[in-house]
């Protein structure tokens, strides 16, 4: 199926969408289906994901190329502190056009507090995993503009062993409350930063914590098309709730002047599946 033509999109509003459980099934790749659906859509779209570069291309960049998508579009990841420039239009071409320091913003004493406070979780007893759980790759990403810290690690491709992995963790979090015990430590040690740096917790996706500053966030996206061509941004997400890494989009258009009427539009989604059925239900596929 081919993209539909730039004259028939409309440039009243930009559509921008987290990747992982929006667009893609959790920590899976790309699609047909969605890329398909996606070709259709008679507004331009843009992606906004808490992942860096290096998981987001083999789960949607590289698999929306293959699926035969011939646009520009702009990406930011890092939960939206590093803006990538996509161009398919003729080649594969990513180019990085912005990408933010968290280590710099924090000094150097209040990143080695925060790198402190998450290897201390690893001696305290409540926080030790189940037995049937086990560490697969990297606790602590830095991505540079922000850290993510996965309890049970995080590897660039998830095997088998690590889906299995990441199936009980997600099992064993809703049942104990883990994360919520972690996050509640977190933001007890580093609430001085949080104050002064704008530092932000967040929950992210169903197993890590995205570690990042306010403003330097999935906000930055929705303020870049705002102050660009754009009238309105309705934005995706699977993770709008309070904590997850989608709200901070949620509190820029609860805390909206109530005098002006909101351009943003925040919409909840539960998977891929819905969606797709979202951009129908909107109108905005061709």
């Amino acid at each position: 199926m081919e993209a539909l033509p730039h004259k028939f999109m409309s440039k009243e509003i930009a559509l921008l969408m987290d990747i992982d459980g929006t667009l893609t099934p959790p920590r899976q790749p790309l699609l047909v289906e969605m890329a398909d659906a996606l070709k259709r859509l008679n507004i331009p779209f843009n992606v906004a994901a808490g992942s860096d570069r290096p998981l987001v291309e083999p789960q949607f960049l590289q698999p929306l190329w293959d699926f035969g998508y011939r646009r520009k579009f702009e990406a930011f990841v890092d939960n939206g502190a590093t803006q990538l420039s996509c161009d398919f239009t003729e080649e594969y071409k990513v180019e990085e056009v912005f990408k933010f320091s968290f280590a710099d913003h924090l000094g150097a004493e209040d990143n080695n507090l925060l790198l402190d406070s998450l290897e201390e979780l690893d001696g305290i007893e409540e926080f030790k995993l189940a037995d049937n759980l086990k560490v697969i790759g990297n606790r602590l990403t830095d991505r540079g503009s922000m850290i993510n810290y996965a309890p049970i690690g995080r590897t660039k491709v998830i095997t088998d062993e690590a889906l299995q992995n990441r199936n009980d963790f997600v099992s064993f979090d809703k049942s104990t409350g883990y994360r919520k015990k972690i996050m509640e430590f977190l933001v007890g040690k580093l609430a001085r930063v949080m104050e002064e740096k704008g530092l932000n917790i967040l929950y992210g996706g169903e197993t890590s914590f995205d570690i990042n500053i306010r403003g330097k966030d999935k906000t930055l996206p929705v303020m870049k098309f705002l102050e660009g061509d754009y009238k309105k941004v309705a934005f995706m997400g699977d993770a709008l709730f309070d904590g997850g890494n989608d709200s901070v989009v949620q509190d820029l258009v609860d805390n909206w002047d109530p005098n002006e009427t909101c351009p943003v539009e925040a919409i909840p989604v539960k998977s891929w599946e819905h969606s797709i059925e979202v951009f129908g239900e909107r109108g905005w596929l061709g």
